[in-house]
């Protein structure tokens, strides 16, 4: 059971544990080929970013790495806390353990399930965990603001009802806000658009909810690769599927975006 309150720092541990139990009932609902391809999201977006060095931080070792992979799928869910205290307790960053100490224990989560060392259901469950200490990481503990304006707005892969999505970007330019519209873009071209620019919002259109595999492994790839953008998800399939912003780990979701405008200024 998560400990109430917050954690070592920078953790929410209840945040943490929002996010695990979203995700442990979204992969209940979800084929074994899409769950695999989530995992597989994970692992690869995040084994592949490179951490900027922090002055004086000793760099993690690999049997410090083995021991967060091995406490990720362990029976008590929030064993990787005591791993992650110490990193935090030498200095590092957000990012740094963001990339250097999640992600490499993605990567060694991906060797070991390879080489058969570990089963596809242990590394579901280590990756889906490392998908939870992210957001829990991620609220409170950078710096964001509505200051900047910017947003990109694009449709889940495969959507073909784009009027909505031009409509929400036209009013948020009109509010003043820096508008990149871009639709018809497969998966790997929007997240290597919005990894190009500085964007604060990412507005995402979604019709239906047979996009819902589609949409949460977009916002997987996006939050490992921009974690402080803020992502907005709108459309029809916000009052389709329940709980959108747990089940997707999106920010915001809205048909309304006169009101998503008026909470992000807030925010």
């Amino acid at each position: 059971m998560v400990s109430e309150g917050k954690g070592p720092d920078p953790f929410d541990l209840d945040l943490y544990g929002d996010a695990h139990d979203d995700i442990v009932q979204l992969t209940g609902r979800l084929s074994h080929r899409t769950i695999r391809l989530l995992a597989e999201e994970v692992v690869v977006r995040l084994s592949t970013r490179v951490a900027p060095r922090e002055p004086d931080l000793p760099v993690p070792s690999q049997d410090e790495i083995n021991l967060l992979a091995r406490a990720l799928v362990a029976d008590d869910r929030d064993a990787w806390t005591e791993v992650l205290a110490i990193p935090e307790a030498v200095g590092a960053s957000v990012r740094q353990i963001y990339l250097e100490y999640l992600g490499a224990a993605a990567k060694r989560l991906g060797e070991w399930w390879n080489s058969d060392r570990m089963t596809f259901a242990e590394v579901t469950i280590g990756v889906g965990r490392i998908y939870a200490i992210m957001r829990s990481l991620r609220p409170d503990h950078e710096v964001w603001s509505a200051n900047h304006r910017s947003a990109f707005f694009t449709a889940v892969p495969g959507e073909t009802h784009t009027l909505g999505v031009s409509m929400a970007a036209d009013i948020f330019r009109q509010r003043g806000w820096e508008i990149k519209l871009k639709v018809g873009l497969d998966h790997d071209r929007i997240v290597r658009e919005v990894a190009e620019g500085d964007w604060t919002l990412v507005g995402i259109s979604a019709s239906s909810s047979r996009f819902i595999t589609d949409l949460v492994r977009l916002i997987v790839a996006l939050r490992v690769t921009q974690p402080l953008t803020k992502v907005l998800v709108s459309g029809a399939i916000v009052n389709q599927q329940p709980n959108i912003v747990g089940v997707t780990g999106a920010d915001f979701a809205t048909m309304d975006i006169d009101e998503a405008i008026r909470d992000l200024e807030q925010a």
